[in-house]
């Protein structure tokens, strides 16, 4: 059976009893601990389906369904309808002959819409504010014109969210994102997995082998990296090594350690933050592997002297989320010591020094390396004046 995500279009049939031919929109699902899914529908013409309801002398069974108590409040708060899958046709918001491709825009898609149902709850929150200024405005009189630009101001950005409310969620850019993506000769290939540790699902980014450079100019291959990004977007990346190995998978790089978690520093880690904060993939992409190449952190786990001499992994588990597996790499992976020993001997250098942060040339150019024509948008929804100064200037370099 096809995948349904929130947001899809669906169209009753018969077996509602409300009536076939009705149009609405798939509002919530609830798949857990339940032997069939149940789907709040959120329909267009809300007046028809209480007439068909009406004459059919027949209520939803929703409480056959075993709702969670969290669902059954936003259902009806949303006036929901809650349908069996049988009770709906259903046909995907987006779809393409590449099932990878059409999973993460539909994915993606679904987070943006979860986000747009959010708005009318700002609005209130926007509104609740007003009360509260005009309240102090009658109370304290003296700052009473601050108050009012205050309100002014509420007033403004609600007129705005409420358009962008109304506006139709565009897909464009995702699909964008995906290609970009992959045109990016650092790219290796983009892919969905879910995590059977946590069940949690994850945008899987293999890159190609990186340069890493030190601070004194020095250059080595540090090996081709696995991204792991939340899809949800509410957790930071992690990251492993998959062509090169310190002490059997025991760090990944200089500034990764075996789990995956990466040292960043404060200045990258919140501008991934702000990249997660927007869903955009690019930015995440792309600064991690600027990072990578030339991290900030004064302090890694690793030097890159000892990293330098980091050997060739032949793991190749099924699962890819074994590469974060320390007992894995211990149990399938060698680390020749005599190799490594006499490698740092011969190339000790008593003047290296940590690495630096990437400065904005390097970041722009591993950002440079799509190769595509004309000026082009960020791929994401961030504003040009929210995009960091370390990424580039204007909106158009960041994926140019």
């Amino acid at each position: 059976m096809d995948t349904i995500f929130i947001g899809d279009p669906i169209v009753t049939n018969k077996n509602f009893d409300g009536g076939a031919g009705l149009k609405g929109v798939v509002h919530t699902i609830n798949d857990q601990d339940v032997k069939e899914p149940g789907y709040g529908i959120k329909f267009l013409d809300k007046k028809k389906v209480s007439e068909g309801l009406a004459k059919s002398k027949k209520e939803i069974a929703g409480e056959k369904l075993k709702l969670h108590k969290a669902d059954s409040n936003t259902i009806k708060e949303n006036l929901c309808y809650y349908l069996g899958r049988k009770q709906f046709e259903h046909t995907p918001a987006y779809e393409d002959k590449d099932k990878n491709k059409q999973k993460f825009v539909c994915n993606i898609r679904q987070l943006r819409v979860e986000d747009k149902e959010e708005i009318p709850n700002d609005i209130r929150k926007s509104r609740e504010s007003i009360k509260s200024c005009q309240s102090e405005v009658e109370y304290l009189g003296v700052r009473r014109i601050e108050y009012l630009q205050s309100i002014y101001k509420i007033e403004k950005d609600i007129v705005q969210t409420q358009e962008e409310y109304k506006a139709e969620i565009d897909i464009s850019d995702i699909i964008n994102q995906y290609e970009k993506l992959l045109k990016n000769k650092n790219i290796h290939s983009v892919s969905m997995e879910t995590r059977q540790s946590n069940k949690r699902e994850y945008i899987i980014i293999k890159t190609k082998s990186l340069e890493y450079t030190a601070q004194d100019g020095t250059k080595f291959d540090t090996g081709a990296f696995i991204f792991y990004i939340p899809f949800d977007f509410k957790n930071l990346p992690i990251a492993a090594n998959y062509k090169k190995h310190f002490l059997r998978g025991t760090y990944h790089h200089p500034c990764i350690k075996a789990d995956g978690d990466i040292c960043m520093g404060g200045s990258v880690k919140e501008q991934i933050r702000g990249y997660m904060n927007y869903k955009d993939l690019l930015g995440i992409v792309f600064t991690l592997i600027a990072f990578l190449k030339k991290p900030d952190y004064r302090k890694p786990y690793v030097d890159d002297e000892e990293f330098e001499h980091a050997q060739k992994a032949t793991i190749k588990p099924k699962d890819v989320f074994n590469y974060l597996n320390r007992t894995y790499w211990t149990d399938h992976e060698k680390w020749d010591s005599d190799k490594y020993k006499k490698a740092m001997d011969k190339a000790r250098n008593p003047n290296r020094h940590n690495p630096q942060a990437p400065d904005q040339e390097q970041v722009m150019r591993i950002i440079n390396e799509t190769p595509l024509d004309g000026a082009v948008d960020t791929g994401g929804n961030v504003p040009i004046e929210d995009i960091p100064e370390s990424v580039g200037n204007n909106g158009e370099e960041l994926i140019a």
